[in-house]
């Protein structure tokens, strides 16, 4: 019954996603874009993507056309951005320290490192 309710939290995740193109140019500020399809495309593979035992992550657009995807258990957080310019830069926190953990160049290699530290957040 999980993978059911799972998909279709998935798909509503990602129809939200997908409302991200619609933002106007400075929706927020002058500068501001909407996310791209290669941004919204890729914010959605990862959630379709993600372990079964995770939670589904807090999704947001920036200004700068990224899609910031925020996963938190207990006092600890895992923060990815992923960028237009192809890039998914992750960050761990614990007890609000940030950590770096990995810039990621999405046209050379795969969301796994990602998906990975997903998983290790709710073991």
């Amino acid at each position: 019954m999980r993978s059911i309710d799972l998909h279709a939290e998935q798909d509503t995740l990602c129809r939200r996603i997908h409302e991200f193109a619609k933002l106007e140019a400075g929706w927020n500020g002058d500068d501001s874009v909407a996310p791209n399809e290669a941004v919204i495309a890729e914010a959605c593979k990862i959630v379709r993507e993600l372990p079964n035992n995770a939670q589904l992550p807090h999704v947001s657009p920036s200004a700068d056309g990224e899609i910031g995807l925020s996963w938190l258990s207990g006092n600890k957080r895992l923060e990815a951005l992923i960028q237009p310019e192809g890039y998914l830069v992750l960050v761990r926190a614990l007890d609000h320290q940030l950590t770096p953990v990995a810039e990621i160049n999405l046209r050379e290699r795969s969301s796994s490192p990602l998906l990975e530290e997903v998983a290790a957040l709710y073991r």
